[in-house]
């Protein structure tokens, strides 16, 4: 042999059996070029110099390997190391993990051509075509676990966002799948499963979701999901396209993501096309828990929506104990009067940051800070959640325990970590929290609860320190067991690694 292997990065053990038979035939035949390589990779002796083994031994000669099933090895390995790769490229594109993705396809050209569920993942609709006219039953082929088939894929990539090439092959793939027969609203029977018209929504790609409902999507498909979906962006662009086909929001509560969202217009795009609220007395209840602003709660005045009490509490007095008085006096104007506490005016004071009227209310009643409830005081939770530094800390020094709203040791530290308050974290950390109480019911440590947040950041409101929380977590001695390196920030992923945390962003 004159080299060492020289096989190509997509090697077809098929191929090459072809190969091989064909150069026996040719040798059977008495051609001249098919003789000169029988003789110049002989074969042992044997009965039969144009036998099949011969020609292979010849191929895997020419090839650089002594034998024909070194060969078969080789190649073997070469596709079960392409199989992962390619596996890890389409999941890579469809869980925000590209910078992973593209570094896949730099190493390995000619990856996304592997299977179609990959080239459908990456937009490569030319591939996609070729495959589709061998075998059209691949629209509807499930690859492994999860098990999903390509336009999944397609409509699951986030290649949109980063190259507006792939975001034009990605349009033609779905085509080309649907036209092969793929199906527009899910696998059959697969209820639990996101449908196709979902996965484009949250992937936040516009005009593949015209597309699909252009095709004939359904906008109400498992039970509203994609206008749920569409309430996480805090653009309008499918929401919009939802509802100018028909989607109707009381089978989604997307109106209620939206309020959580303190998404004004989208609040109005919703209840413009919802029609009668009166039996949504959920909805401003809702916007006070979610310190909305008053805009918020004005549009879901106009549009007709009660205000309701839950559990004896008004959502007037519920603005006034979380320090929203302008949201307050918008309610007190819109209802019939409603009693307001000394206790209620103690905590919206506590959390509008005023020491000085807190004090005032305590001194006219000296037993309201020990009257306060469980709920009372799990108030501290929420300042934390919305990184109300002044607010926490005059809780803190008036005596509000830590553990106030959950049983674990820091429910405050956990919201202040998911939703990036790195003021507020440095604040509990100061005042002795441990940086490693566990939360069941949220997502484990406070450090795990910052890394999950990065995954879904649309439900954080800013403004948000995610490096500085982290950072100031760490700091503290946080546990990094079962971290990870978050693809979505560099930088966190930078700080992880110096502590420790292995992984591939």
């Amino acid at each position: 042999m004159d080299s060492g292997p020289s096989l190509t990065r997509q090697p077809d053990l098929d191929q090459l059996r072809r190969r091989a038979k064909e150069l026996r035939r040719a040798a059977a035949a008495g051609d001249p070029e098919a003789l000169r390589r029988m003789t110049v990779h002989p074969c042992p002796p044997g009965p039969g110099a144009t036998r099949l083994s011969a020609a292979q031994l010849v191929i895997a000669r020419e090839h650089g390997f002594p034998s024909w099933p070194k060969l078969v090895a080789a190649v073997a390995q070469l596709t079960a190391s392409r199989d992962e790769k390619a596996y890890a490229l389409r999941h890579a594109t469809t869980d925000w993990a590209l910078p992973r993705a593209r570094r896949l396809l730099a190493e390995t050209p000619g990856l996304a051509a592997s299977d179609i569920w990959t080239a459908a993942a990456v937009g490569e609709h030319r591939v996609v075509r070729e495959l589709l006219a061998t075998n059209p039953a691949l629209a509807t082929a499930i690859d492994g676990p999860p098990g999903n088939p390509p336009l999944t894929f397609a409509c699951t990539s986030r290649w949109h966002r980063l190259d507006p090439a792939r975001a034009v092959g990605l349009l033609k793939v779905v085509d080309l799948l649907l036209d092969a027969g793929a199906h527009l609203n899910g696998l059959p029977g697969w209820t639990e499963a996101v449908s196709p018209l979902g996965c484009a929504i949250d992937a936040n790609h516009p005009a593949l979701v015209r597309l699909l409902l252009e095709r004939g999507a359904d906008p109400d498909v498992h039970d509203g999901e994609p206008l749920y979906l569409a309430a996480e962006h805090a653009d309008h662009e499918c929401l919009s396209l939802l509802l100018a086909h028909g989607a109707a929001e009381p089978r989604s509560n997307a109106l209620l993501r939206m309020i959580g969202r303190n998404d004004t217009a989208g609040v109005r795009l919703l209840t413009a096309s919802t029609g009668d609220l009166s039996e949504r007395g959920e909805l401003v209840w809702h916007a006070v828990v979610h310190d909305c602003a008053p805009e918020v709660v004005q549009a879901l005045l106009d549009a007709g929506a009660p205000i309701s009490s839950q559990d004896d509490m008004t959502p007037l007095r519920l603005a006034v104990r979380r320090g929203n008085h302008t949201v307050a006096e918008l309610l007190a104007r819109a209802a019939a009067p409603a009693v307001v506490t000394d206790t209620d005016r103690f905590l919206g004071a506590c959390m509008a940051a005023d020491r000085v009227k807190a004090l005032r209310l305590l001194d006219s009643s000296p037993g309201l800070l020990a009257g306060l409830t469980h709920q009372d005081l799990s108030l501290l939770c929420a300042a934390a959640e919305n990184g109300l530094t002044d607010a926490v800390r005059l809780m803190l020094d008036l005596g509000f325990p830590v553990e106030a709203g959950g049983a674990n040791q820091n429910p405050a530290l956990h919201r202040a970590s998911f939703h990036g308050r790195a003021e507020v974290v440095r604040l509990l950390l100061d005042h002795g929290v441990p940086p490693d109480g566990h939360d069941p019911d949220r997502y484990g440590t406070p450090l795990l609860s910052l890394l999950t947040a990065l995954s879904f950041d649309q439900y954080v409101r800013p403004p948000v320190d995610w490096l500085g929380t982290a950072a100031a977590l760490l700091a503290a001695g946080a546990s990094t067991k079962d971290a990870w390196l978050p693809p979505q920030s560099r930088e966190i992923a930078e700080l992880l690694s110096q502590h420790g945390v292995a992984g591939d962003t």
